[in-house]
């Protein structure tokens, strides 16, 4: 368990070595929780880290959260660490760093300064009419005049250089902690220095991310190859890259991810008119939108049979809602297209109404861009006589993660990873399934309370300050205010499709939040200016708002004069 601090603690200064001691915390949590799936090499990295003494420990740490690979000595200084010639001596008899002698010439070329370069350069008797500017261009033309084993004897007489050793094993470690490579060591920082707080998840051996040790070497091996991607141009190579990831076979933990990776490749050949490509990248992935770009791009094509016939596969088993929403809608423009008699698809009736509004008039500070004009959800707010609040996201993100805190915190197996997570990391379409009779037991609980405030404000003081995905710590009053006006019936309405895919149905929600005197005493408004659209999500929303008696409208501005 990680205990949470004082929420009114005043940040506190880092004792010295601190970053050694959170990577030894980092071994004891791993040993413990994947002791059983760590090779020998990394386990040798965990116990011979604990038998380094404290100097030795913390100037290997510095070294390896530095950008490198290769470090000058003389420009080695850590007070904490006291003697660095003696640190180093134990660290190369102990296998944690070597004098990089077997370093590439570009790595040894890159701890020097231009100046020392430029002066490399002469040393060397390279022609002086031969000049450059950049770093780079210093280094390469040192490579192309001068013969390798003569430049390393000049480097090597400049200065000596370390090389940290056993990265390979610490990054295994880190992923082991954190679930991937994404953080780093600065999450300790932020968390000691009560920057940021976090809830107290426990952490198990039954409850880790990676099962066995293949999630392990295919997390890895995702790394690598979005690595590779990143560092080349070459799109016939980016092709046959993605086309051999997207077919191999792939850990439960790892596919998911190489499947986003997958599609993103595919949409960028998409940009550069690599259209069968992206289509043989999208018939291997199985993650949306992948199969709607797909269908997309066989009716651009002129394939309408093939299309269709992906539409219709959608249709019968859509793999969440986007999938639901598109496939029929899509099918239609088709069988059009293709010559068949459709009739008019339904249009869906909305709650509309237009609003013609005085335009704040833009006076001097705004011309120069010294201050905003008012948002136009203010002006609508105000010309409805201002008996409400700019709700959006905010508001009813803020009512689910007060009420169903205990259960977004819950230890689902392979939810929490490290104790520096605003949540679990299955925010999305797999969030509630494992999660599901808690759920349905908290929904059943709201429906019978007709006031939700003792319940929240409740969780509100007990957890201030600590960090939540939906709770944004601004002020309780609008909460409050809501739900003065909102039966439990009508926030478990809301809960029950949040819940469903926390990520994607966080967005979309109303802007304004009108208090009414007719029943039921509010109003939900989605603001749109002359030149807005209706976006799927904010449609679905009010859809869905409406049937649950929660009434929610859409006011089209018109500037008047």
């Amino acid at each position: 368990m990680f205990p949470v601090g004082d929420s009114h603690a005043e940040p506190r200064r880092l004792p010295p070595g601190y970053y050694a001691d959170n990577v030894l915390a980092v071994c004891a949590v791993v040993d413990r929780r994947y002791g059983d799936v760590l090779t020998e090499s990394e386990r040798e990295l965990i116990d011979e880290l604990r038998r380094l003494d404290e100097a030795a420990r913390r100037l290997w740490v510095r070294l390896v959260s530095r950008r490198g690979p290769l470090f000058r000595r003389d420009r080695l200084s850590y007070p904490e660490v006291g003697d660095i010639d003696r640190a180093l001596a134990r660290l190369v008899e102990a296998g944690f760093v070597d004098e990089g002698a077997s370093a590439p010439i570009e790595e040894r070329l890159a701890v020097l300064r231009v100046p020392e370069l430029r002066a490399l350069a002469r040393t060397c008797l390279i022609d002086p009419a031969v000049t450059a500017r950049r770093k780079t261009e210093w280094m390469t033309t040192l490579r192309d005049h001068v013969d390798d084993a003569a430049l390393r004897a000049a480097l090597d007489r400049i200065s000596t250089v370390v090389r940290p050793l056993r990265l390979a094993e610490l990054e295994v470690l880190r992923l082991l902690f954190f679930g991937d490579l994404d953080h780093d060591w600065s999450a300790f920082v932020v968390s000691e220095l009560g920057i940021v707080r976090y809830e107290t998840v426990a952490l198990d051996r039954a409850s880790r991310f990676f099962s066995d040790r293949r999630a392990i070497d295919d997390m890895l091996a995702l790394y690598r190859f979005r690595h590779r991607l990143a560092t080349t141009d070459d799109l016939d190579q980016i092709v046959a890259m993605a086309r051999q990831a997207a077919t191999a076979e792939w850990h439960a933990v790892a596919r998911p991810r190489l499947e986003r990776t997958v599609v993103r490749v595919a949409r960028g050949l998409e940009r550069h008119g690599r259209c069968d490509d992206a289509l043989a990248l999208y018939d291997a992935a199985t993650t949306p939108p992948a199969r709607e770009r797909r269908a997309r791009l066989l009716a651009d094509r002129g394939r309408l049979a093939d299309a269709i016939a992906l539409c219709h596969e959608i249709v019968e088993a859509p793999r969440d809602e986007s999938e639901a929403v598109f496939a029929p809608r899509f099918l239609h423009r088709l069988r059009r297209a293709r010559g068949e008699r459709m009739p008019p698809p339904p249009r869906r009736r909305r709650p509309r109404r237009t609003l013609r509004i005085e335009r704040a008039p833009v006076g001097l500070k705004e011309a120069a861009g010294l201050k905003e004009a008012a948002p136009i959800e203010e002006l609508v707010l105000e010309a409805l006589g201002g008996q409400g609040f700019f709700a959006e996201n905010f508001l009813w993100r803020a009512i689910f993660g007060l009420a169903f805190w205990d259960i977004v915190f819950a230890p689902v197996a392979g939810a929490f990873q490290h104790p520096f997570q605003v949540g679990p990391f299955d925010l999305g379409a797999h969030f509630r399934p494992p999660r599901e009779a808690a759920i349905t037991q908290r929904l059943t609980e709201l429906k019978g309370e007709d006031d939700l405030r003792p319940r929240l404000l409740s969780v509100w003081r007990d957890k201030h300050g600590i960090a939540n995905p939906f709770v944004g710590w601004r002020s309780w009053e609008p909460i409050a205010l809501a739900c003065s006006r909102l039966t439990g019936r009508q926030v478990a309405w809301v809960c029950d499709r949040l819940s469903r895919d926390p990520r994607r149905y966080s967005r979309g929600f109303p802007d304004l939040f009108l208090f009414d005197t007719a029943s039921p005493g509010f109003r939900l408004l989605e603001v749109k200016g002359p030149n807005d659209q209706l976006r799927p999500e904010q449609g679905a929303w009010i859809d869905h708002l409406n049937a649950g008696g929660l009434p929610t409208e859409i006011v089209d501005v018109r500037w008047s004069g």
